[in-house]
Protein backbone atom coordinates (compact mmCIF):
# COMPACT_ATOMS: atom_id res chain seq x y z
CA UNK A 1 0.00 0.00 0.00
CA UNK A 2 0.95 3.56 -1.04
CA UNK A 3 0.64 5.69 1.50
CA UNK A 4 0.70 9.98 0.79
CA UNK A 5 -1.34 13.41 1.19
CA UNK A 6 -3.95 13.86 -1.41
CA UNK A 7 -3.57 16.84 -4.23
CA UNK A 8 -6.50 19.27 -3.49
CA UNK A 9 -8.06 18.11 -6.85
CA UNK A 10 -7.96 14.40 -5.70
CA UNK A 11 -9.76 15.45 -2.36
CA UNK A 12 -13.20 14.32 -3.83
CA UNK A 13 -12.50 10.65 -4.32
CA UNK A 14 -12.42 9.83 -0.53
CA UNK A 15 -16.16 10.53 -0.59
CA UNK A 16 -16.61 7.03 -1.91
CA UNK A 17 -14.90 5.40 0.94
CA UNK A 18 -16.65 7.43 3.62
CA UNK A 19 -19.82 6.85 2.13
CA UNK A 20 -19.12 2.97 2.79
CA UNK A 21 -17.50 4.12 6.30
CA UNK A 22 -19.99 6.64 7.47
CA UNK A 23 -23.27 5.41 5.93
CA UNK A 24 -25.12 7.04 8.45
CA UNK A 25 -24.46 10.47 7.64
CA UNK A 26 -26.79 12.02 5.39
CA UNK A 27 -26.33 12.92 1.85
CA UNK A 28 -26.68 16.65 2.81
CA UNK A 29 -23.77 16.55 5.66
CA UNK A 30 -21.77 14.80 3.27
CA UNK A 31 -22.30 17.24 0.67
CA UNK A 32 -21.30 20.14 3.09
CA UNK A 33 -18.15 18.61 4.55
CA UNK A 34 -16.88 17.89 1.51
CA UNK A 35 -17.90 21.18 -0.13
CA UNK A 36 -16.80 23.09 2.68
CA UNK A 37 -14.19 21.24 5.31
CA UNK A 38 -12.32 19.62 2.47
CA UNK A 39 -11.11 23.06 1.35
CA UNK A 40 -8.79 23.39 4.16
CA UNK A 41 -7.85 19.86 5.63
CA UNK A 42 -4.96 17.56 4.95
CA UNK A 43 -6.14 14.16 3.40
CA UNK A 44 -3.71 11.03 4.13
CA UNK A 45 -4.66 7.77 1.98
CA UNK A 46 -3.42 4.40 1.28
CA UNK A 47 -3.69 3.22 -2.13
CA UNK A 48 -3.44 -0.16 -4.04
CA UNK A 49 -3.31 0.12 -7.65
CA UNK A 50 -4.23 3.39 -8.06
CA UNK A 51 -7.38 3.04 -5.55
CA UNK A 52 -8.36 4.60 -2.06
CA UNK A 53 -8.54 1.75 0.59
CA UNK A 54 -7.71 3.64 3.42
CA UNK A 55 -7.53 7.93 4.55
CA UNK A 56 -7.38 9.89 7.72
CA UNK A 57 -8.40 13.47 7.54
CA UNK A 58 -6.28 16.47 9.35
CA UNK A 59 -8.64 19.09 9.99
CA UNK A 60 -6.86 21.60 11.30
CA UNK A 61 -8.63 24.17 14.37
CA UNK A 62 -6.61 27.08 15.84
CA UNK A 63 -7.09 26.18 19.73
CA UNK A 64 -6.74 28.69 22.91
CA UNK A 65 -4.70 26.78 25.41
CA UNK A 66 -4.27 28.91 28.71
CA UNK A 67 -2.20 32.08 28.52
CA UNK A 68 1.18 32.68 27.43
CA UNK A 69 4.13 34.13 29.11
CA UNK A 70 2.58 37.93 28.57
CA UNK A 71 -0.73 36.62 29.94
CA UNK A 72 -2.20 36.40 26.34
CA UNK A 73 -4.22 33.42 25.14
CA UNK A 74 -1.72 31.09 23.71
CA UNK A 75 -2.50 29.75 20.47
CA UNK A 76 -1.91 26.45 19.15
CA UNK A 77 -2.81 24.79 15.80
CA UNK A 78 -3.84 21.51 16.70
CA UNK A 79 -5.68 18.59 14.06
CA UNK A 80 -8.63 16.81 14.76
CA UNK A 81 -8.49 13.65 13.11
CA UNK A 82 -11.81 12.29 11.61
CA UNK A 83 -13.14 10.47 8.56
CA UNK A 84 -10.29 7.44 9.97
CA UNK A 85 -11.87 4.51 7.79
CA UNK A 86 -10.38 1.29 5.37
CA UNK A 87 -12.41 -0.23 2.90
CA UNK A 88 -14.76 -3.35 4.01
CA UNK A 89 -12.93 -5.64 1.64
CA UNK A 90 -8.88 -4.46 3.31
CA UNK A 91 -9.60 -4.46 6.79
CA UNK A 92 -7.49 -5.82 9.22
CA UNK A 93 -4.53 -6.04 7.17
CA UNK A 94 -3.09 -3.09 9.01
CA UNK A 95 -3.71 -0.14 6.74
CA UNK A 96 -5.22 2.12 9.48
CA UNK A 97 -2.20 1.79 11.64
CA UNK A 98 0.12 2.55 9.02
CA UNK A 99 -1.98 5.97 8.33
CA UNK A 100 -1.88 6.68 12.04
CA UNK A 101 1.75 6.39 12.85
CA UNK A 102 2.38 7.78 9.22
CA UNK A 103 0.29 10.77 10.89
CA UNK A 104 1.70 11.13 14.07
CA UNK A 105 5.12 11.23 12.76
CA UNK A 106 4.04 14.00 10.19
CA UNK A 107 2.66 15.77 13.04
CA UNK A 108 5.63 14.99 15.63
CA UNK A 109 7.91 16.97 12.87
CA UNK A 110 5.72 19.87 12.62
CA UNK A 111 5.73 20.30 16.06
CA UNK A 112 2.19 20.08 16.94
CA UNK A 113 1.67 20.14 20.39
CA UNK A 114 -1.01 17.74 20.67
CA UNK A 115 -4.37 16.21 18.17
CA UNK A 116 -7.39 15.01 18.86
CA UNK A 117 -10.15 12.85 17.98
CA UNK A 118 -13.96 11.72 18.57
CA UNK A 119 -13.98 7.82 18.69
CA UNK A 120 -16.54 5.74 17.25
CA UNK A 121 -14.84 3.15 19.32
CA UNK A 122 -12.14 3.72 21.74
CA UNK A 123 -10.43 0.45 21.48
CA UNK A 124 -9.43 1.53 18.21
CA UNK A 125 -7.44 3.85 19.26
CA UNK A 126 -6.05 2.93 22.48
CA UNK A 127 -2.63 1.12 20.68
CA UNK A 128 -2.22 4.60 19.64
CA UNK A 129 -1.82 5.78 22.86
CA UNK A 130 -4.69 8.10 22.38
CA UNK A 131 -6.74 8.61 26.14
CA UNK A 132 -9.89 10.29 26.79
CA UNK A 133 -9.22 14.22 27.34
CA UNK A 134 -12.98 15.52 27.27
CA UNK A 135 -16.30 14.79 28.78
CA UNK A 136 -19.14 16.25 26.71
CA UNK A 137 -21.74 18.37 28.93
CA UNK A 138 -25.25 17.55 28.14
CA UNK A 139 -27.45 20.77 29.02
CA UNK A 140 -30.89 21.10 29.18
CA UNK A 141 -32.58 24.69 29.13
CA UNK A 142 -34.61 25.89 31.83
CA UNK A 143 -38.38 26.51 30.98
CA UNK A 144 -37.98 30.01 31.45
CA UNK A 145 -40.92 32.27 29.43
CA UNK A 146 -38.28 35.40 29.39
CA UNK A 147 -35.83 33.84 27.14
CA UNK A 148 -36.81 34.06 23.40
CA UNK A 149 -34.85 32.91 20.76
CA UNK A 150 -33.57 34.59 17.42
CA UNK A 151 -31.73 33.32 14.39
CA UNK A 152 -28.12 34.35 14.41
CA UNK A 153 -27.19 36.11 10.75
CA UNK A 154 -24.11 36.30 8.65
CA UNK A 155 -23.99 40.16 9.90
CA UNK A 156 -23.30 39.16 13.59
CA UNK A 157 -20.79 36.24 12.87
CA UNK A 158 -18.18 38.94 14.34
CA UNK A 159 -20.01 39.68 17.51
CA UNK A 160 -21.19 35.84 18.11
CA UNK A 161 -18.13 34.77 17.90
CA UNK A 162 -16.82 37.37 20.19
CA UNK A 163 -19.18 36.66 22.70
CA UNK A 164 -18.95 32.68 22.51
CA UNK A 165 -14.88 33.07 23.05
CA UNK A 166 -15.57 35.27 26.36
CA UNK A 167 -17.90 32.52 27.66
CA UNK A 168 -15.61 29.98 27.16
CA UNK A 169 -12.53 31.56 28.91
CA UNK A 170 -14.94 32.08 31.59
CA UNK A 171 -14.95 28.01 32.05
CA UNK A 172 -11.86 26.49 30.03
CA UNK A 173 -8.69 27.02 29.33
CA UNK A 174 -8.43 24.69 25.81
CA UNK A 175 -11.12 25.01 23.21
CA UNK A 176 -11.51 26.16 19.63
CA UNK A 177 -10.93 29.86 19.13
CA UNK A 178 -14.49 31.08 17.79
CA UNK A 179 -14.28 33.76 14.70
CA UNK A 180 -15.96 34.44 11.62
CA UNK A 181 -14.75 31.54 9.29
CA UNK A 182 -15.91 29.51 12.38
CA UNK A 183 -19.31 30.70 12.50
CA UNK A 184 -19.29 30.16 8.65
CA UNK A 185 -18.27 26.91 9.22
CA UNK A 186 -21.01 26.03 11.92
CA UNK A 187 -23.83 27.23 10.64
CA UNK A 188 -23.25 25.45 7.21
CA UNK A 189 -22.79 22.39 9.23
CA UNK A 190 -26.23 22.58 11.25
CA UNK A 191 -27.93 23.77 8.17
CA UNK A 192 -26.89 20.63 6.53
CA UNK A 193 -29.12 18.63 8.56
CA UNK A 194 -32.27 21.15 8.49
CA UNK A 195 -30.46 22.86 12.10
CA UNK A 196 -30.15 26.52 13.09
CA UNK A 197 -28.18 28.67 15.40
CA UNK A 198 -30.13 30.92 17.39
CA UNK A 199 -29.30 33.84 19.95
CA UNK A 200 -31.05 33.97 23.57
CA UNK A 201 -32.07 36.65 24.27
CA UNK A 202 -33.91 38.21 27.72
CA UNK A 203 -35.58 41.23 28.28
CA UNK A 204 -33.64 44.29 30.13
CA UNK A 205 -35.65 47.23 31.07
CA UNK A 206 -34.82 49.11 28.09
CA UNK A 207 -33.09 46.45 25.80
CA UNK A 208 -32.85 42.76 24.34
CA UNK A 209 -29.63 41.15 26.29
CA UNK A 210 -27.94 38.20 24.34
CA UNK A 211 -27.61 35.53 27.07
CA UNK A 212 -26.54 32.50 25.62
CA UNK A 213 -26.82 30.75 21.96
CA UNK A 214 -28.79 27.58 21.45
CA UNK A 215 -28.58 24.85 18.27
CA UNK A 216 -30.74 22.09 17.23
CA UNK A 217 -30.46 20.27 14.23
CA UNK A 218 -31.35 16.71 12.64
CA UNK A 219 -33.58 15.62 9.41
CA UNK A 220 -35.09 12.24 10.81
CA UNK A 221 -34.83 13.18 14.98
CA UNK A 222 -34.27 16.77 16.10
CA UNK A 223 -31.00 17.32 18.70
CA UNK A 224 -29.91 19.53 20.64
CA UNK A 225 -26.33 20.39 19.05
CA UNK A 226 -25.13 22.90 21.24
CA UNK A 227 -26.11 25.51 24.36
CA UNK A 228 -24.24 27.87 25.90
CA UNK A 229 -25.47 30.30 28.68
CA UNK A 230 -25.08 30.57 32.09
CA UNK A 231 -26.53 27.90 34.91
CA UNK A 232 -29.34 30.08 35.42
CA UNK A 233 -31.07 29.17 32.43
CA UNK A 234 -29.29 25.93 32.05
CA UNK A 235 -29.35 21.96 34.19
CA UNK A 236 -26.94 19.73 33.40
CA UNK A 237 -28.46 16.42 32.67
CA UNK A 238 -25.24 14.25 32.17
CA UNK A 239 -21.59 14.52 30.92
CA UNK A 240 -19.96 11.77 28.87
CA UNK A 241 -16.71 10.93 28.25
CA UNK A 242 -16.62 11.86 24.20
CA UNK A 243 -12.87 13.40 22.97
CA UNK A 244 -9.76 11.24 22.91
CA UNK A 245 -6.21 12.92 22.27
CA UNK A 246 -2.51 12.01 22.44
CA UNK A 247 0.31 14.41 23.04
CA UNK A 248 2.38 14.74 20.16
CA UNK A 249 5.58 16.94 20.63
CA UNK A 250 5.43 16.61 24.06
CA UNK A 251 8.72 19.68 24.33
CA UNK A 252 6.27 21.89 22.78
CA UNK A 253 3.21 20.61 24.88
CA UNK A 254 4.50 21.14 27.94
CA UNK A 255 5.24 25.44 27.70
CA UNK A 256 1.48 25.40 28.22
CA UNK A 257 2.08 23.96 32.06
CA UNK A 258 3.57 25.46 35.40
CA UNK A 259 3.76 25.45 38.81
CA UNK A 260 0.19 26.21 40.85
CA UNK A 261 0.10 29.75 41.94
CA UNK A 262 0.48 28.25 45.54
CA UNK A 263 3.59 27.14 45.01
CA UNK A 264 5.92 29.91 46.66
CA UNK A 265 9.43 28.50 44.81
CA UNK A 266 10.44 30.31 41.32
CA UNK A 267 11.04 27.18 39.84
CA UNK A 268 11.28 23.26 40.53
CA UNK A 269 12.89 20.59 38.62
CA UNK A 270 11.45 16.79 37.80
CA UNK A 271 12.77 13.79 36.85
CA UNK A 272 10.81 13.13 33.94
CA UNK A 273 10.68 9.76 32.07
CA UNK A 274 8.49 9.01 29.38
CA UNK A 275 7.18 5.41 27.39
CA UNK A 276 6.08 6.57 24.25
CA UNK A 277 6.54 3.12 21.73
CA UNK A 278 5.36 5.80 18.56
CA UNK A 279 7.43 8.75 19.55
CA UNK A 280 10.63 7.36 20.54
CA UNK A 281 11.98 11.55 20.67
CA UNK A 282 9.24 12.45 23.49
CA UNK A 283 10.99 9.59 25.77
CA UNK A 284 13.84 11.36 27.09
CA UNK A 285 14.79 11.26 30.33
CA UNK A 286 14.38 14.88 30.99
CA UNK A 287 14.77 17.37 33.38
CA UNK A 288 11.48 19.17 33.96
CA UNK A 289 11.83 22.50 34.36
CA UNK A 290 8.96 24.35 35.86
CA UNK A 291 8.23 27.89 36.99
CA UNK A 292 4.91 29.92 37.14
CA UNK A 293 4.51 31.37 34.00
CA UNK A 294 5.98 27.79 31.54
CA UNK A 295 7.37 25.01 31.38
CA UNK A 296 10.74 22.97 29.37
CA UNK A 297 12.48 20.42 29.07
CA UNK A 298 16.09 19.71 29.16
CA UNK A 299 18.17 16.46 27.95
CA UNK A 300 19.71 14.82 30.24
CA UNK A 301 21.62 11.36 30.75
CA UNK A 302 23.16 11.54 33.96
CA UNK A 303 20.99 9.76 36.09
CA UNK A 304 23.05 10.75 39.69
CA UNK A 305 22.50 14.37 39.06
CA UNK A 306 18.89 13.92 39.79
CA UNK A 307 18.99 11.39 42.61
CA UNK A 308 17.32 13.64 44.59
CA UNK A 309 14.38 14.93 42.27
CA UNK A 310 10.77 13.68 42.34
CA UNK A 311 10.58 11.26 39.56
CA UNK A 312 7.86 10.89 37.13
CA UNK A 313 7.59 7.97 35.09
CA UNK A 314 4.64 7.14 32.82
CA UNK A 315 3.52 6.33 29.41
CA UNK A 316 2.58 8.91 27.22
CA UNK A 317 -1.43 8.36 27.67
CA UNK A 318 -1.07 8.98 31.35
CA UNK A 319 0.41 11.56 31.02
CA UNK A 320 -1.71 13.35 28.19
CA UNK A 321 -4.50 12.37 30.35
CA UNK A 322 -3.27 14.23 33.39
CA UNK A 323 -1.60 17.23 32.15
CA UNK A 324 -5.11 18.00 29.90
CA UNK A 325 -6.66 18.14 33.79
CA UNK A 326 -8.58 14.73 32.82
CA UNK A 327 -7.18 12.11 35.58
CA UNK A 328 -4.31 11.75 37.70
CA UNK A 329 -2.36 8.85 37.24
CA UNK A 330 -2.09 6.46 40.60
CA UNK A 331 1.85 6.07 40.38
CA UNK A 332 2.46 9.85 40.22
CA UNK A 333 4.75 11.31 42.86
CA UNK A 334 2.74 13.47 45.49
CA UNK A 335 5.55 16.16 45.34
CA UNK A 336 4.25 16.54 41.48
CA UNK A 337 0.85 16.30 42.00
CA UNK A 338 0.80 19.28 44.94
CA UNK A 339 2.96 21.12 42.83
CA UNK A 340 2.12 21.42 39.25
CA UNK A 341 -0.89 23.01 37.58
CA UNK A 342 -2.19 21.36 34.47
CA UNK A 343 -4.61 22.67 32.02
CA UNK A 344 -7.82 22.98 34.01
CA UNK A 345 -10.78 23.21 31.47
CA UNK A 346 -10.88 20.89 28.44
CA UNK A 347 -14.00 21.97 25.57
CA UNK A 348 -13.84 20.33 22.45
CA UNK A 349 -17.51 20.07 21.13
CA UNK A 350 -16.64 19.98 17.48
CA UNK A 351 -18.24 17.55 15.25
CA UNK A 352 -15.30 17.59 12.65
Amino acid sequence: MEIRYLKESEKQKTRILWEEAFFEDSDSFQDYYFSYKVKENQILAGEESGKIVSMLHRNPYLLTVGKDREGNPRLWRSDYLVGVATALNRRGRGCMRKLLVQCLEDMYREDMPFCFLMPADERIYLPFDFTYIFRQPFWKLRDSGQLKKEKVTKESYKDVAGWMNAWLETQYEVFAKRDERYLDGLVKELESEAGNLYLLKTQTNTRDEMVGLYAEWGLEKREQRLLYTAETYRVLEKAEPAIMGRIVALSRFVEAIRLKDSIETEEAVFYLHVQDKLLKKNEGPWLWHINHTSSWLEPTHRREKVDTLCEIDLPIQELTAWLMGYAVPSSLCSQAEKQIRCLQGVFLDEIV
